[in-house]
């Protein structure tokens, strides 16, 4: 019995937190949370805020809003954790209506499955170390496509 309720705390601590996740989008978005709020429909940022502070969790009328503004992010994953950032069927030309290029989308996705590691090592800004990571690799990359 233990040994399961050991491998559940695993899981749970594998899922990235409601502000992680959101974040996330709001990197991808390249807007600054204030912005993002707004873009959202939101007033203000302080429901985001709130959120971060780990007062509130992501409401479903949040979610709502992101995923109407943002129809490739999938809101089971915005909501839980669950699954990829992005949904399989997402239009083509994600993120196009904020300007966001195809490879920013894979970017994002990219630093999605690299952020568990991050935050078991206890990085102070996972995310923004797990897109800095994404970087180097895209960089390691086209210097190894440009040589062939």
């Amino acid at each position: 019995m233990q040994n399961n309720k050991s491998k559940q705390n695993q899981a749970k601590n594998e899922i990235l937190t409601d502000w992680q996740r959101i974040e996330m989008v709001i990197q991808q978005s390249k807007l600054t949370v204030n912005a993002f709020a707004r873009h959202i429909g939101l007033p203000r940022g302080e429901n985001l805020y709130q959120i971060k502070k780990g007062n509130n969790g992501i409401s479903l009328d949040v979610a709502k809003r992101i995923v109407s503004k943002f129809p490739q992010v999938d809101k089971l994953w915005l909501l839980t954790g669950d699954g990829q950032m992005l949904r399989d069927d997402a239009p083509a030309g994600p993120w196009s209506h904020t300007g966001t290029s195809n490879s920013e989308a894979f970017r994002a996705w990219a630093a999605v499955h690299l952020l568990p590691v991050f935050i078991e090592k206890g990085s102070p800004a996972p995310a923004t170390a797990a897109l800095d990571q994404v970087d180097e690799l895209l960089e390691q990359l086209a210097k190894k496509g440009g040589r062939q």
